[in-house]
């Protein structure tokens, strides 16, 4: 009987508990107002994302060369630097103050306020005249160095072959025939230099190497000229003025001459190499000064020959200086790249004496 009445009261409170349930129905899912539309099908497959390797991380992202365009296939630079051009317009101001000096010469001014007028006018209209020339169209790659060092070079050229006429002929020119020959050297220089530069493209490190040479070619050659000066039979020395004319001026258009060789055969020291050619130049030199202790020994030694082993000295440490330092390459970063200490051209000077011409660039 108690069995009965346990499993009657089961049953009364599932059934209360069932309608209780029923008073309170489950929520349903509400319909949609309008039928689903089905999707469209991508006939290739919807992409993921628009780089399916990432988002480049720079502008100009090529991913066939994902480290950088080789070398190689990097478009090259056709037009000029400006370096390049600065250093154009400010030997075109020293030519065009030469240039009116060169007329002040020819019309014989003597009156200083008059004399100033070529030299500024001209001075000042050269560059500007190479400033408009470029902004109405821009000078190729080289162009600019190859015109500049080309005045310098002519101007020295010019400079040199007047002292050199000036020590070995008894008819001296005057002061208006070595102004002419500076002017015209200069002007064909100028010239030429547009024209090779026009023509290689050459790189500026070409161009600073061959006033390098033309530099290192110059001073050795005084030191051979000076060194090379005999003793006449009196016991007297020759004019040794006459001996550093000819060898500045042999030794300048030597070295122009074998480093444009150089350069045309497609040989480019980097402005580091150069820069190690000029240490190496001053090395040689200074080593090869151990042959004056020689001379402290033996009777009336000629210790000026000694000039001759600097010379030499000089020249074999700037070939191994390049030799040695052929590898090392230019800091593209650099804000400031090398050039020649200075240019220099040497000779005597009528009435006596030596003339020392430079162009520095320090």
């Amino acid at each position: 009987m108690k069995h009965w009445l346990s499993v009657s009261a089961t049953l009364l409170t599932l059934a209360s508990t069932t309608n209780a349930f029923a008073q309170y129905p489950q929520p349903t899912q509400p319909t949609q107002p309008y039928p689903t539309q089905p999707q469209p099908q991508q006939p290739y497959g919807q992409p993921t994302q628009p780089y399916p390797y990432g988002q480049p991380t720079q502008p100009g992202y090529n991913p066939q060369y994902p480290y950088g365009v080789p070398a190689a296939q990097q478009p090259k630079q056709t037009t000029r630097g400006g370096g390049e051009m600065i250093y154009l317009l400010g030997t075109s101001a020293a030519y065009g103050i030469g240039t009116g000096v060169w007329i002040d010469a020819l019309a014989e001014t003597k009156d200083p306020g008059i004399a100033v007028v070529a030299p500024i006018t001209i001075g000042a209209a050269v560059p500007v005249g190479l400033f408009l020339w470029d902004n109405y169209s821009k000078m190729g790659r080289g162009v600019p160095s190859s015109m500049a060092t080309g005045i310098l070079l002519g101007a020295l050229e010019g400079m040199g072959a007047s002292g050199m006429q000036s020590s070995l002929s008894s008819n001296g020119w005057s002061f208006k025939g070595h102004s002419t020959l500076t002017f015209l050297t200069a002007t064909v220089g100028g010239i030429g230099g547009y024209f090779f530069g026009d023509y290689y493209r050459p790189d500026p490190r070409n161009l600073s190497f061959i006033a390098s040479g033309s530099g290192m070619g110059a001073i050795a050659g005084m030191a051979f000229g000076a060194g090379s000066t005999p003793r006449r039979t009196d016991g007297t020395t020759a004019q040794a003025s006459d001996y550093v004319a000819v060898g500045g001026f042999v030794g300048f258009n030597s070295g122009m001459l074998a480093t444009g060789a150089l350069s045309i055969a497609g040989v480019t020291p980097s402005y580091q190499t150069q820069k190690y050619m000029w240490v190496g130049f001053g090395a040689g030199a200074a080593v090869t000064s151990v042959v004056y202790i020689f001379y402290l020994f033996g009777d009336r030694p000629e210790v000026w020959h000694g000039l001759i082993a600097n010379g030499l000295g000089a020249i074999a440490g700037a070939a191994l200086g390049g030799i040695m330092s052929a590898d090392l390459k230019d800091d593209v970063t650099a804000k400031k790249t090398f050039a020649p200490p200075f240019f220099l051209g040497a000779g005597p000077v009528p009435g006596g004496g030596g003339m020392l011409s430079a162009y520095g660039t320090f």
